[in-house]
């Protein structure tokens, strides 16, 4: 008797991108201002994994909601509609 095998895709898909270099220069430009306004998320040394990298601080950043939300979301739709084509869901 032979058995029907089903491989079913698990774990995140991933997509390579590009964004804008006016994007990139602006996530510097907040992430010098959220070190040196010393924005400090959490210290994360002690939830390390063995398996990845060593992250000393994590800092934070003021109204990301209003600043960063509307320049990547056309990167996550962009995501979103190439996983769903990938799959093969017909909308």
């Amino acid at each position: 008797m032979n058995s029907v095998i089903e491989f079913i895709t698990t774990g995140p898909q991933i997509m390579k991108t590009k964004v804008s270099m006016d994007l990139v220069d602006l996530l510097l430009k907040k992430g010098e201002e959220s070190t040196k306004n010393n924005l400090v998320a959490n210290d994360v040394s002690s939830k390390k994994q063995p398996h990845q990298m060593t992250i000393k601080k994590e800092f934070g950043f003021k109204d990301i909601d209003s600043w960063f939300s509307p320049l990547i979301q056309p990167h996550i739709s962009d995501y979103i509609n190439w996983s769903i084509e990938r799959q093969g869901v017909k909308l």
